[in-house]
């Protein structure tokens, strides 16, 4: 298998998707018969998330933001940061799930801490983020490129 690297964008579809479903989530509070305190900090913890969520996966300005994915010719997974931080050896789990419209890249990072094994980081790729043929590429190793991995 040749190397595959995936190059992402800032996705217009994940960042409006996001804003729409914090509009949802607060016309639901909005629409609940809470107190008036309540809301208001659920109000703001939707905010804050999506807020966040929108910065960090939807337009990738946070240094932290995942910029590259990169699969070598041994079929290992990298991932690499805006602020040029490699995370190697990454273990890509099961219930990932790959179709045309959607693909969410669910990876652990191996050899660390156990605290930081609970925690398992997943990367939503759409159309708009990446190149049409690196993307066709990635789908193709997640659904027929993991042999030794019963899906």
């Amino acid at each position: 298998m040749k190397p595959l690297d995936l190059n992402f964008k800032p996705s217009f579809i994940l960042s409006a998707a996001i804003f729409l479903m914090s509009m949802m989530s607060s016309w639901i509070v909005y629409v609940v018969n809470l107190s008036l305190f309540i809301q208001c900090f659920s109000l703001l913890l939707i905010w804050l998330a999506a807020i966040y969520a929108i910065i960090k996966d939807g337009l990738l300005l946070f240094p932290w933001s995942l910029a590259k994915l990169h699969v070598n010719a041994k079929k290992q997974l990298s991932v690499i940061q805006k602020d040029g931080q490699v995370l190697n050896e990454l273990s890509l789990k099961d219930d990932s799930i790959v179709t045309p419209l959607l693909t969410i890249v669910h990876f652990r990072l191996t050899h660390r801490s156990w605290f930081q094994q609970l925690f398992c980081q997943r990367l939503v790729i759409l159309p708009d983020s990446v190149e049409a043929e690196e993307f066709r590429q990635l789908r193709v190793w997640m659904l027929w490129g993991q042999k030794n991995k019963q899906r």
